[in-house]
């Protein structure tokens, strides 16, 4: 029986957690859901909670809004 084995050390990243999330100007969800993600990511803050930011982090990128067509 054959093994496979790893050649070298995995290096994870938590991108989701650590990169500031970004806001569509002018969107009430995206401010509201920033503000939530500020409080979460912030180990001094009595509402920090590592996965919740992220959860909130992926929110935010998958959250839509119109796409503005061109003229």
């Amino acid at each position: 029986m054959s093994r496979t084995a790893q050649s070298g050390p995995v290096h994870l990243t938590n991108d989701g957690f650590t990169a500031e999330p970004r806001v569509t100007p002018g969107c009430a969800v995206c401010q509201a859901l920033k503000k939530q993600w500020w409080q979460a990511s912030d180990p001094g803050n009595p509402a920090y909670n590592a996965s919740h930011a992220t959860d909130l982090a992926v929110e935010l990128r998958r959250h839509p809004h119109p796409r503005k067509t061109p003229r």
